[in-house]
């Protein structure tokens, strides 16, 4: 603040204090921690200018100056020191300087610290619905008492219980329970003092099971604690669901939940982690980490599945009976087990990824909707009775890296008429199209594949069908077990 006064007295500027405010110039002013106000009195002789300053330049925002004067009546200036209340728990400290002319007087002003004070490392803490500790720290120069609502004492306490804790530093460590319910909820904890009180504020969140649609049939769930999902879901009426998207951690306690939905339609596992462990969820099988284990999602009812996007194996029998009509099966699967998906009748097609490179016995068996299907070349292996009794399937396209033919891979298949034979492919073994209706093979090796004299029959014996051959190796195929089926033999 500055206040300038011009004068055309000639002689020497002086600032003369009233005795009392000689007084408070020499001993300074005190102000309690309420804050208050104190007047000085002053006279300017001789004046030309003068102005006054408060230090440090931030203690204007706690301690300020209002100035009356009329020097037109009288050379007399009176101060009011206006000091607000100190929240703070330290002292502070500010000092007025008047200068007139050559002459400075500083008076020094002091506030007291706050009487009580209780100060909370936390304001408020925002918690999973999964049960917790979390610790706060408190200081304080007064007693006090931590105070929980009766009604929220069954969810949340702290270790020492309705106890007067004493002046000083301490850190007190609360409990949460989790929160099985489809609300979220929040509570108070109140640190009381003497003339002092500070609060906490506690937010939970729900259930994830929360996130359902309005009308019961979509429901989003996290697990971050495998074996939960019959917890999380006892909240809604199962009945309803027809889509279920899950995150997290599933063992076979959640599988055989799962599998007991009635109404599931639609399940996306691509974002949940399988860990070993929990209850049986078939007979005696459990499940292992990261796999789709041996029988997980037999029966299951839901018809469009999406696999974890981080399994290596799909198990012996881990779809079958299932109602899928679509699969789609990750990037990081190797291996598709036994009978995997046998007797799914009602999947029409699938995509096997580039990653698999084995695809053992009967896996698609009795999938008797499905119409067309490519085999990568990534896959080197395929076991017996792979596809037989796919009834509607007419079109398949196997991998150029496979070496035998199994008994069995292609039998019953009504609709297959036409095949084409990798030229990786050296042995067709016995029954391997058992009564398909053939019409046309495509035979590319030219060193003439080993076939078994039964791998082409039906009720009525040997199966009948054109058969196409390498270029200039019409000759070899003629005298081999091949000619017995070939109504032709004809060169491409």
């Amino acid at each position: 603040m500055l206040i300038v006064s011009c004068s055309k007295e000639e002689n020497e500027p002086q600032l003369i204090l009233s005795q009392e405010s000689e007084v408070l110039f020499a001993n300074g002013i005190t102000f309690p921690a309420e804050g208050g106000e104190q007047s000085i009195f002053f006279t300017i002789i001789n004046q030309t200018w003068w102005n006054s300053q408060i230090t440090p330049t931030i203690s204007n925002e706690w301690c300020t100056v209002e100035y009356k004067y009329n020097f037109e009546q009288s050379n007399e200036v009176t101060a009011h020191i206006h000091v607000a209340e100190n929240t703070e728990y330290n002292e502070r400290r500010a000092q007025l300087i008047i200068t007139v002319g050559n002459t400075q007087k500083e008076i020094n002003i002091k506030q007291k610290e706050k009487v009580n004070y209780l100060q909370l490392s936390e304001e408020q803490f925002e918690i999973d619905y999964i049960g917790c500790n979390f610790r706060v720290e408190v200081n304080s120069n007064c007693n006090y008492n931590i105070n929980i609502n009766q009604e929220d004492k069954s969810w949340i306490w702290d270790t020492a219980g309705d106890v007067q804790y004493h002046p000083g530093n301490r850190i007190i460590t609360f409990f949460i329970e989790d929160n099985n319910t489809t609300s979220s909820r929040e509570c108070e904890i109140t640190f009381k003092g003497e003339n002092v009180l500070e609060k906490i504020r506690i937010y939970q969140t729900a259930n994830p099971a929360l996130n359902v649609s309005e009308d019961g049939t979509k429901a989003q769930v996290e697990i971050k604690k495998a074996g939960e999902l019959p917890n999380i879901l006892s909240t809604i009426d199962i009945t309803t669901i027809k889509e279920l998207i899950l995150k997290g951690y599933l063992n076979g306690t959640d599988f055989k939940t799962i599998s007991n939905l009635p109404n599931l339609n639609t399940i996306d596992l691509s974002k949940i982690n399988i860990v070993s462990g929990g209850e049986p969820y078939y007979q005696n099988y459990y499940t292992s980490n990261n796999q789709i284990s041996d029988y997980l999602l037999h029966g299951i009812k839901a018809t469009s599945i999406i696999l974890p996007t981080n399994i290596t194996h799909i198990g012996e029998r881990a779809l079958e009976y299932s109602n899928i009509t679509s699969i789609t099966i990750p990037c990081s699967v190797k291996e598709i087990g036994k009978a995997a998906f046998w007797s799914c009748a009602e999947l029409v097609s699938i995509n096997i990824p580039n990653s698999v490179n084995k695809i053992n016995d009967s896996a698609f068996a009795l999938c008797k909707s499905m119409s067309s299907i490519i085999i990568p070349n990534s896959v080197n292996y395929i076991g017996e009775s792979v596809f037989s009794n796919c009834s509607n399937l007419a079109t398949i396209s196997l991998s150029n890296t496979i070496t035998t033919i199994k008994p069995y891979t292609f039998s019953h298949c009504n609709k297959l008429s036409c095949i084409t034979i990798p030229e990786s492919v050296n042995t067709v073994e016995a029954l391997a199209f058992v009564s398909c209706a053939i019409k046309e093979v495509h035979v590319k090796n030219s060193d003439v594949p080993t076939i078994c004299h039964i791998a082409f029959h039906d009720d009525k014996g040997k199966q009948r069908f054109s058969l196409y051959v390498p270029k200039g190796c019409k000759n070899k195929y003629s005298i081999s077990e091949w000619a017995s089926y070939a109504s032709t033999i004809i060169e491409e």
